[in-house]
């Protein structure tokens, strides 16, 4: 147990918590200010905790691995589609949490509701990186948004390609092009295709 809790005592998990401290009190401090400028203190709550973790966080990324490296030198391989589930599992919780909070000590107050809710759900997303040990700036990296940077088709079969592994337009080893041949008639980009 000691081993567990001293891996996460580092400075990405430091920055896990100024994430969740940064998003928690300017989304609280959004549903106490009055409106419009409740709102305006939300967008800027969401922007100023992505920048806070994003840039005090050192993360180098490997094009050729696809992988971060965080600052104490650990390999992780995270796609951003994993945060938005990771958010939107952290809403249903923090609602269930809060409804039960509230139903068994009977809170009256939506505003202390509101505080409960916003502190659940700004709290497990940076709990799941710290349980982890990985930042949660890797989710604001645009590398984890857009993968490894090659460029990929999706295929009838259902599968992924790579570009590299199509036969387009080359003659090598007696191969035919996709693109000339009449024996590819029935694709659309082929010269012998017609309508």
């Amino acid at each position: 147990m000691q081993s567990f809790i001293k891996e996460r005592l580092n400075k990405d998990n430091f920055w896990n918590l100024m994430f969740f401290l940064a998003f928690f009190i300017e989304l609280s401090l959004g549903y106490i200010t009055p409106q419009p400028f409740g709102g305006i203190i939300f967008w800027f709550a969401i922007i100023g905790a992505i920048l806070l973790v994003k840039y005090n966080s050192h993360l180098i990324f490997d094009k050729e691995k696809s992988e971060f490296t965080t600052s104490e030198g650990n390999k992780i391989q995270k796609a951003g589609l994993l945060f938005i589930w990771l958010l939107i599992i952290s809403f249903f919780l923090s609602a269930g949490i809060v409804g039960l909070i509230t139903e068994w000590v009977s809170i009256k107050s939506s505003l202390l509701e509101q505080l409960l809710f916003a502190f659940f759900f700004t709290l497990l997303p940076p709990l799941y990186c710290i349980i982890k040990n990985f930042p949660i700036a890797v989710y604001f990296k645009k590398e984890a948004w857009i993968g490894n940077g090659t460029k990929e088709t999706y295929s009838a079969s259902g599968k992924w390609r790579d570009n590299s592994n199509h036969n387009f337009d080359t003659r090598s080893n007696n191969q035919e092009s996709m693109l000339t041949s009449p024996r590819y008639s029935g694709l659309s980009c082929n010269i012998h295709h017609h309508k």
